[in-house]
This record gives C-alpha cells, structure tokens and sequence, in this order.
C-alpha cells in the first residue's frame, strides 16, 4: 500500500503517515521504511501499527508512551 492509502483508511494525512512512519520505524516492515529514493510500500503489519499509533495519539497519549506499548506487542 502507497502512504494515501494508508492515509485514507486511517483518515490521517498523507504526511501524518510519513511523519509516524518516521517516529515508530522500529516496529515497521523494512518496505514501509525503505532506503532514500525508494518508494514506500506498506504492510498490513504497518497499517495495523500505524492504527494503533493513531487510536492512540487520538486519546492524547504520550509517543514515549505509545513506543513502549509498540515494543511490548513485539
């Protein structure tokens, strides 16, 4: 999946999803991260990562916060 489609089924930006994908890249497939001048292609992995990220940031919860739910679901 391209960043507007995880976009649309979140109902984020586009750049919101390239600025989470930025903050949890730990817990992120290598293609939704890939190497300067390669297209990102997502996951269900992601999308599943990033919804929890949103849910999350929608209920005012700290990113410290939301990295260490990340790293406990690993």
């Amino acid at each position: 999946m391209k960043p507007i489609d995880i976009a649309n089924r979140l109902k984020v930006s586009d750049s919101t999803v390239r600025q989470w994908t930025r903050l949890y890249a730990d817990f992120l497939t290598a293609s939704a991260v890939p190497d300067k001048g390669e297209r990102r292609d997502y996951t269900l992995h992601d999308l599943q990562v990033l919804a929890l990220v949103k849910n999350r940031s929608d209920r005012s919860i700290r990113r410290d916060d939301i990295t260490t739910e990340l790293a406990q679901l690993q």
